[in-house]
């Protein structure tokens, strides 16, 4: 009886780490120092005044890590005007990179349209408008 317990307790420990690294295959290890940018996700019940319309950004900052509370919350550094507490969940920031963040604006959605002599206007390569 005991060699049975044994065993099945051998076996459930077994399906319990596959269902773990199976679980933790696509979660990302992801640890800011202090002085770190970092942007901070708006969820609606947090920032209720933040987040009014759907197509308002979803991350705002950047804002510099004051200190790390544990292993899964961070002290941020927020301006007074937010009202809410400045600690935050590991799953509520991003690493901020200044280049993806800048890149990701649209500064000019609409390039000039470069005019042929044939009036006709070429707006992408291969794509060419005919204006009556």
């Amino acid at each position: 009886m005991k060699k049975l317990h044994e065993s099945i307790r051998a076996k459930i420990e077994k399906a319990n780490d596959t269902y773990k690294r199976k679980a933790n295959k696509h979660r990302r290890k992801t640890e800011f120092q202090q002085g770190d940018l970092v942007l901070v996700n708006l969820r609606k019940e947090r920032f209720p005044s933040k987040r009014k319309s759907k197509l308002a950004p979803r991350a705002d900052g950047p804002f510099e890590v004051l200190e790390r509370i544990g292993d899964n919350a961070y002290k941020i550094k927020l301006p007074g005007d937010y009202g809410v507490s400045a600690t935050f969940i590991i799953g509520d920031l991003s690493p901020f990179v200044e280049d993806e963040y800048i890149s990701g604006l649209r500064s000019n959605p609409n390039p000039p349209e470069e005019n042929d002599p044939s009036g006709s206007a070429r707006i992408q390569e291969g794509v060419t408008v005919h204006r009556n």
